[in-house]
């Protein structure tokens, strides 16, 4: 059965990147098996948080192919390891939205500006749960 993919499983892809390839400077690696083996992902997976890491701006130049691996990590996923990862952006949206709900609850109906200011805040959330945790970086 398919594993969905989680923010635990990126940590630790981006974590080995950031750890054991040079920032900005292409990287290879001829053993893709002991990248899985230390991340925990099957081939599948390594290749799909690739592509999203590349599509983030996390890494360029990237190409894998039968055992070997390319790419160079750029500084945006240092930046990023170092904000908490993609956990750690989890845990603040969450913990903005809680905030929120709390804002909402203790709001009076009648005041129609606040609420329209709270609902631009859920939209802009949402907008950056739509695109990606990773569109600020």
């Amino acid at each position: 059965m398919p594993r969905m993919l989680t923010s635990e499983m990126a940590d630790r892809l981006l974590t080995v990147l950031v750890n054991e390839a040079p920032v900005a400077k292409l990287a290879r690696d001829n053993n893709v098996a002991k990248l899985l083996e230390k991340t925990g992902l099957e081939p599948n997976e390594l290749d799909a948080l690739l592509d999203e890491f590349r599509d983030c701006g996390l890494i360029k130049e990237y190409n894998l192919r039968n055992n070997v691996i390319e790419l160079i990590v750029t500084a945006k996923a240092s930046l990023l390891l170092e904000a908490g990862g993609f956990s750690g952006q989890l845990s603040t949206l969450r913990k903005q939205l809680q905030l929120l709900e709390a804002e909402l609850k203790n709001m009076p109906l009648d005041n129609a500006a606040k609420v329209s200011g709270i609902v631009a805040t859920v939209l802009n959330l949402l907008q950056g749960i739509a695109s990606g945790l990773l569109g600020k970086y």
